[in-house]
């Protein structure tokens, strides 16, 4: 009995995992905030814009896959 409870309780706590990187992973507001911030540290001149462009390019790329993915589910 003492197994099927420790077994239930590592799959319990496998799925909370799972939700939680799931949940990070699907967060838009971070990818935004990434994006503003970029865009901060070009205005204070910290980066430059080939930098900038690079950077925001796999932003957007990752804010329309997460945009995908949940459109799907």
């Amino acid at each position: 009995a003492m197994a099927f409870l420790i077994d239930d309780m590592v799959v319990w706590l496998a799925q909370k995992l799972k939700e939680a990187a799931e949940a990070e992973m699907l967060d838009e507001s971070a990818v935004r905030e990434s994006l503003l911030n970029l865009q901060m540290r070009l205005e204070m001149g910290e980066i430059d814009e080939e930098y900038y462009m690079k950077k925001e390019d796999a932003l957007l790329k990752r804010l329309e896959e997460i945009r995908r993915y949940l459109d799907k589910n």
